[in-house]
């Protein structure tokens, strides 16, 4: 197994899983050149959106196979009762005990300080590498959080809860917030508008870092959905848009009739023009 660890590296076969993810998902991905690809994707995003790394990411490289060691020595710390410290706490005092983990620390710690000091070194000698995480930070590091006033009326241990109900539904910001009018998203020039924030992302540093993230997702299948078909709705049944749905979002069956807007050959012959995008 350890010479032939190519042949008998892969899982076996999880025909629910695959089935569960439609064989997209890469926790369920065979071993090959798609889960290659896969991993570099992953790979690439993340070291994009945290450190603004703009060359190749691939599975290969020395931060990515960093990371997958010390991930692969996480894996019994949280494994119950792999460590007598989880019994026994006061023995995380004595010098002796935990060299190993503390070892793993620093470990960990030197891969991060190496990335954020590379940044570092990139906006001093003003080499323009895009944004990501770790610049903002670096930019933003001497932010304060709460005046002297707001502390003086917020009490230690204060429950500070946004009212998202509130906040959405306000006319100054939102004329008639309780019709559906998608183009309240479009300035007059026909783009996007970024003035106005998304109160359910969070507030302050207790916003959800993934925002961006998700909002470009979201907005990028959708754009794809409507390039590759023409939705007409169901006008016997008139869809409910403002409705809610309490918790995690589930499929409510409406009928919606999809037309395709381009031929079947016209998509296989830009498959082959594109190959990269496919």
């Amino acid at each position: 197994m350890e010479k032939q660890g190519a042949s008998v590296a892969d899982r076996p076969p999880m025909i629910a899983g695959e089935m569960f993810t439609g064989g997209l998902s890469i926790v369920f991905a065979h071993v090959g050149d798609r889960l290659r690809r896969m991993r570099r994707y992953a790979a690439a995003t993340i070291m994009k959106i945290a450190y603004g790394k703009n060359t190749p990411t691939s599975a290969t490289d020395p931060e990515v196979i960093e990371v997958r060691e010390i991930l692969r020595a996480f894996r019994p710390v949280v494994r119950p009762g792999a460590y007598l410290v989880d019994s026994i706490p006061w023995l995380k005092h004595f010098p002796w005990y935990g060299q190993e983990l503390k070892q793993w620390f620093e470990r960990s710690k030197r891969l991060y300080v190496n990335q954020l000091n590379r940044v570092k070194q990139q906006m001093q000698s003003d080499m323009d590498e895009g944004p990501s995480f770790t610049k903002f930070m670096l930019e933003n590091d001497n932010a304060h959080g709460l005046t002297e006033d707001e502390l003086a009326y917020l009490s230690a241990g204060t429950t500070v809860i946004g009212n998202h109900w509130a906040i959405s539904r306000d006319p100054e910001f939102y004329p008639e917030p309780y019709s559906f009018k998608p183009q309240r998203w479009i300035d007059d020039q026909g783009c996007l508008r970024d003035d106005l924030n998304l109160p359910i992302f969070g507030f302050g540093r207790r916003i959800c870092p993934g925002q961006y993230v998700a909002n470009r997702s979201v907005f990028i299948n959708s754009v794809l959905v409507l390039w590759a078909f023409q939705l007409t709705p169901d006008s016997t049944m008139p869809l409910d848009d403002m409705g809610l749905i309490n918790g995690i979002p589930n499929d409510r069956p409406y009928p919606i009739d999809f037309k395709t807007r381009i031929t079947e050959m016209e998509l296989r012959s830009m498959m082959r023009s594109y190959p990269e995008v496919v």
